[in-house]
């Protein structure tokens, strides 16, 4: 009897190992065989109708083929239980891709792209590869990303409530809507969104939502993502539908994983950490939904993350730029003043490029024309605000202690360059005056620390032609003229009758929104307009001491400095470019 029991005991010990070793793999299996059995919808199948589809133009710093800001379009549709964001390079390059012959096609495009130097013309996602979906219902956020990792990836997470901090004090018109202002931080960033009344949703782009009122611009403060809407469409039971798909382009099964799991693991992949310790793509391998991933070599990641919430301390350092040195002057573009419909004030986001070998580095800056019905002023509000700063003697040392901490750490091994580029620095520096009925204008400029001031009356022969586009909501026309050696394209909205614009570029009939030269080295393009009387006294610009000299001679001066190094050459050692571009005004 004891020998059968020892018997029996052996061989039901030899039967659980067997049942172990064919088992044990399967159970490993289970978690991934739940997800595989998750239920998700049909590729393409209609989820909801849209009552509002909004466009906004997006850009974000991003460092491609000498660009360092890539544009693109985001598209929001919004139903009554699901809304979906995506941007248009992302849709086109994913429906391309997984078409009739994709990867021939991909591949033609990148030949095109470098051949030509454009990343635009790569077929890829150029800023942010995902589409968001937003289920009211369910209150969750369903993310698809099919870039990361190359295959297609999903999250879900539960909608998070926004802590918005409303300044209806503060306004601004944009894309032809009243907006007001509202503050908050999300997932590491700090925002500053604009909102209207008078489309009573609380939409916005990507995953922001919660104000009152559809937010038509939104910007973290470093200005790494920018939003701004320029197309609002609003359905009625009447309008043609416009449908919410479930975009699911690959036949390859969805990894889920967690957000912050994908963000840090696609942040480890990029930096060159192990593949082996990579918690997404193993559970891909394991899978087979991929067979290899090559190690990359360690770097330092330079793009900037939307989300910067998932490592531990919540503020990952994704970028080289240093904002320990100051804030940023761009960001501070609400002006005060009181509505007035006898003033105008306009603001343009100015840039201009520096090399014209490098079509990367550009300076930007924001410039005012403000109207009265005594005169139209011009100027660059960044310069406005270093004066207003640091025109004091306070403001001098405050200016000089952030000089000296940059400058050690350039000392200890920094980058120069971002040195000069985070210091808070002058914008342009003409001040353009023209009094109401009178001519010629006065042109204020300096050359170095010194002002000078001339009469100019500049003679525009505009050539009307065809074609019209929307600016910040306006239909805008266009216009073509050749001023002092270089050909310039203007578009002008005669809903707005001003015959005025950025700079001496004037005579049209509606004010100007956007210009440019026909190489694009010099471009404003209008981005606020109200009808406002602005607290600003632009006379804080203006030298007692200014000098009187010719325009030419002025435009010489500036010329010979430039080439000395301008402001560079202050600190010795000026590395001068001779790429960079001659004068707006070449004669």
């Amino acid at each position: 009897m004891v020998e059968l029991i020892i018997l029996s005991s052996t061989l039901l010990l030899d039967i659980m190992k067997k049942v172990y070793r064919y088992l044990f793999p399967l159970l490993s299996l289970l978690p991934l065989i739940s997800m595989e059995a998750q239920q998700y919808p049909t590729p393409f199948e209609v989820l909801d109708k849209a009552r509002l589809k909004v466009e906004y133009h997006f850009e974000m710093k991003k460092k491609t083929l000498g660009r360092t800001v890539m544009p693109d379009t985001m598209v929001v549709l919004s139903g009554g239980r699901w809304q979906l964001s995506y941007m248009k390079s992302t849709y086109r390059a994913d429906s391309v891709k997984n078409g009739t012959d994709g990867k021939t096609k991909v591949f033609d495009y990148f030949k095109r792209g470098m051949k030509a130097k454009d990343a635009l013309l790569f077929l890829e996602p150029h800023t942010l590869p995902s589409y968001v979906y937003t289920d009211k219902r369910e209150g969750e956020y369903i993310v698809i990303q099919n870039d990361y990792f190359f295959v297609p990836t999903l999250y879900r997470e539960p909608i998070e409530e926004i802590v918005w901090k409303i300044r209806d004090y503060d306004s601004r018109v944009i894309a032809g809507h009243i907006t007001y202002k509202a503050v908050c931080d999300f997932r590491g960033r700090r925002y500053e969104a604009w909102y209207t009344k008078e489309i009573p949703s609380n939409v916005g782009p990507w995953k922001f939502h919660g104000l009152p009122g559809l937010i038509i611009e939104i910007y973290d403060e470093d200005r790494d993502f920018v939003w701004t809407a320029y197309n609002v469409s609003l359905r009625g039971k009447e309008d043609r539908v416009c449908p919410i798909r479930w975009l699911q382009f690959s036949d390859k099964p969805f990894t889920e994983v967690s957000r912050r799991q994908l963000l840090k693991d696609y942040y480890d992949y990029l930096s060159g950490s192990p593949v082996s310790e990579n918690r997404t793509i193993q559970q891909i391998l394991k899978r087979g939904v991929r067979d290899h991933y090559r190690q990359k070599e360690p770097k330092t990641v330079t793009e900037p993350f939307l989300e910067v919430d998932f490592k531990d301390d919540g503020k990952a350092d994704l970028s080289t730029t240093d904002h320990e040195i100051s804030p940023s002057i761009d960001s501070l573009n609400v002006i005060p003043g009181k509505p007035s419909e006898k003033h105008l004030l306009v603001e343009y986001r100015y840039t201009h490029i520096k090399d014209t070998l490098d079509n990367s580095s550009y300076t930007p800056d924001f410039m005012l024309l403000q109207v009265s019905p005594e005169e139209s002023v011009f100027f660059s509000y960044r310069t406005y605000i270093m004066k207003s700063r640091f025109g004091t003697s306070s403001g001098h040392k405050e200016w000089q202690s952030l000089f000296k901490r940059g400058m050690a750490k350039v000392n200890a091994g920094g980058s120069m360059k971002e040195f000069m580029n985070q210091l808070p620095r002058m914008g342009d520096t003409e001040i353009i005056i023209q009094e109401a009925g009178k001519e010629p204008m006065k042109v204020y400029d300096s050359v170095g620390k010194e002002q000078y001031v001339y009469r100019d009356k500049p003679e525009l022969y505009w050539n009307l032609e065809d074609g019209s586009r929307k600016i910040l909501g306006y239909t805008c026309f266009k216009a073509t003229t050749i001023f002092r050696g270089r050909r310039w394209i203007a578009w002008y909205a005669p809903d707005i009758p001003q015959s005025l614009g950025p700079w001496k570029l004037s005579g049209l009939p509606g004010l100007i929104c956007e210009a440019y030269d026909e190489k694009e080295r010099y471009h404003y393009v209008i981005t606020g307009l109200e009808q406002k009387a602005a607290d600003l006294d632009y006379h804080i610009l203006i030298s007692e001491d200014a000098e009187s000299v010719s325009r030419n001679k002025l435009i010489n001066s500036k010329e010979v400095y430039a080439n000395a190094g301008g402001e560079l050459s202050l600190l010795g050692g000026a590395n001068v470019s001779s790429n960079r571009p001659k004068s707006k005004e070449l004669r």
